[in-house]
């Protein structure tokens, strides 16, 4: 499985790729929801986990635009601090598959990247 990690804490997204890494997934990380449309024109992947709060977009709209461009092909996990209800359904309404609360532990993330797996985990 490959899956684009998209973070714009550095740290963040390090931490989520490694856990994932140590799972088997080809994990790949990017700093902005530019950077992550750049990507996805560049590769293929399997998922997407999005930062909810990205300093250049926020992850509903960024979801909005894989959604527009790319259609449903992939699952598109929204991931917080803020663990805000509010969140969750403005991410459901974007389009996200899913939504996870940081921190994320692998097992929550194993869970919201199955296509069978849950909407929210972790929270």
């Amino acid at each position: 499985m490959r899956v684009l990690v998209v973070d714009d804490l550095a740290i963040n997204r390090v931490l989520t790729m490694s856990l994932l890494r140590n799972v088997g997934v080809e994990a790949h990380g990017v700093g902005s929801a530019a950077s992550a449309l750049e990507a996805l024109e560049r590769e293929t992947y399997h998922a997407i986990l999005v930062d909810f709060y990205l300093g250049d977009m926020n992850g509903d709209e960024l979801t909005r635009r894989i959604r527009k461009t790319y259609g449903g092909g992939h699952r598109i996990v929204g991931l917080s601090g803020d663990n805000d209800a509010d969140i969750y359904d403005t991410a459901m309404q974007a389009g996200m598959d899913a939504f996870l609360c940081k921190p994320a532990t692998i097992e929550a993330l194993s869970e919201v990247l199955d296509p069978e797996g849950s909407r929210i985990a972790g929270c």
